[in-house]
């Protein structure tokens, strides 16, 4: 599944990074509005993301940190990562290639690796608007009290039970 030209999207950011000995968590923050998207990722990845944001050096390249580089060599440019459907429990996700001559290519990939591009690549994140109504959101807690009872609920629950608990008090 590829960007979806016809749909809207919204604007997103990397909010947080969530993760218990089973499962983790990449909490994608809407730049415009409350609300938090969570999407399981595999260990491997979490860590490929965390790495690039809390700075450390690894002493040799990891493969996210490989495809910048290559692209840039080949005259392209990464213009947005794109989180385009949500389909029997897995999300679907593009990143956007500009070609030398302003070509715009679509390469299909794993939310994950497209979202640790995004981080090394410093572009924007997009999310269908429609993948908010097949899958679970939060809204995003706004006061101290509520971002703290949101660290110790998580904290208590793991991230799946909990993010399963909040779409439970939306409704």
């Amino acid at each position: 599944m590829k960007f979806k030209k016809d749909a809207q999207y919204f604007e997103a950011k990397i909010y947080s990074l969530a993760s218990s000995q089973q499962e983790t968590y990449v909490i994608l923050e809407d730049k415009q509005k409350a609300r938090l998207l969570p999407i399981e990722i595999g260990n491997i990845a979490a860590s490929s993301i965390a790495i690039r944001f809390t700075g450390i050096a690894m002493p040799r390249p990891i493969t996210q940190d490989l495809f910048l580089p290559i692209v840039e060599h080949l005259g392209g440019k990464i213009k947005f990562v794109s989180i385009d459907n949500f389909e029997k429990e897995t999300y679907y996700s593009s990143l956007a290639l500009e070609k030398e001559g302003g070509e715009i290519k679509f390469i299909d990939m794993r939310p994950s690796d497209a979202l640790a591009i995004s981080v090394r690549a410093g572009c924007p994140i997009w999310v269908a608007d429609d993948v908010l109504e097949k899958t679970l959101s939060v809204k995003k807690p706004i006061s101290d009290s509520e971002i703290s009872d949101f660290k110790s609920n998580l904290d208590e629950l793991g991230p799946k039970k909990f993010f399963e608990q909040l779409k439970k008090d939306d409704n």
